[in-house]
């Protein structure tokens, strides 16, 4: 497992710095900008310099992520849960299942929110997710808030069968926001309406509505992630021998309508 932890964070290195460099050349390649968004030169660089410079060692790092992906889908080869269940779901490949085997571990987590609670995903007593505080010890993991966003685009581009929990609470999202002062979100309306119009000011224009649909978009995959986590929270701690609780809603809240693993397995 050791192996697996070590070239997961190699693999997610490695992607960093190529995605750093690329958005780099982006930068240099397009007109500069004042603090207005208004254009006041040139770019720093034209696109065949930018290649000449930076096409072959972004190609070389393209390349290790490759020797990595291969690395990454001979490691889980073999591994219970990558065969039993993760490999089943539509959407979750070598990679990512790599990193959820390396970050996670069934027999430390009691129940399903241990999982959300690890990635960030829980909501504390601010009504709101964890975020870095100067000063204060994180008891979260910033990799695996990373790799839970990753996890909800990829289902959507693959258009796992997750998305119909995606697709549902969004729609409830942005009909709740229609009849809500225009935002389904009272906790990041005021936070919104302050970021829109400072950004308003700086480009000359007016301010938009608050940016509710992207919230919706957040929340609505967010909750679809945290469903995967929890079945395969489920799906672990059966393999493992280990007992498997209630889900809360359904035991302690009374909700209804429980979606089993099996139901979002690709066929």
């Amino acid at each position: 497992m050791e192996n697996l932890r070590l070239v997961t964070q190699t693999y997610y290195d490695i992607q960093a710095i190529r995605l750093e460099m690329e958005g780099r050349v982006r930068a240099l390649t397009q007109p500069q900008r004042d603090s207005k968004g208004k254009e006041v030169g040139p770019p720093v660089m034209t696109e065949e310099r930018a290649e000449y410079y930076f096409a072959i060692p972004i190609e070389r790092f393209r390349d290790a992520e490759a020797h990595c992906q291969k690395r990454l889908a001979a490691e889980v080869k073999g591994v219970p849960v990558w065969e039993s269940y993760l490999k089943n779901v539509k959407g979750i490949g070598p990679c990512m299942a790599a990193g959820l085997i390396s970050m996670l571990d069934p027999r430390k987590a009691e129940h399903a929110s241990s999982f959300w609670r690890y990635f960030g995903m829980d909501v504390r007593e601010d009504g709101r997710s964890p975020h870095r505080k100067k000063g204060e010890k994180q008891n979260w993991n910033p990799h695996g808030r990373v790799l839970s966003w990753k996890i909800g685009m990829q289902f959507l581009k693959a258009q796992s069968p997750y998305c119909t929990v995606y697709y549902a609470e969004k729609e409830r999202l942005e009909a709740k926001g229609a009849v809500n002062d225009g935002c389904a979100f009272p906790l990041q309306r005021e936070e919104c309406k302050a970021r829109m119009s400072g950004a308003a000011g700086r480009l000359g224009r007016e301010a938009k509505k608050p940016p509710c649909k992207e919230h919706a978009h957040r929340a609505a995959s967010r909750k679809m992630v945290k469903l995967f986590l929890s079945h395969l929270w489920a799906e672990w701690r059966k393999l493992e021998g280990l007992p498997v609780s209630t889900p809360y809603a359904l035991g302690k809240l009374g909700h209804n309508g429980y979606i089993a693993p099996g139901e979002m397995v690709a066929d």
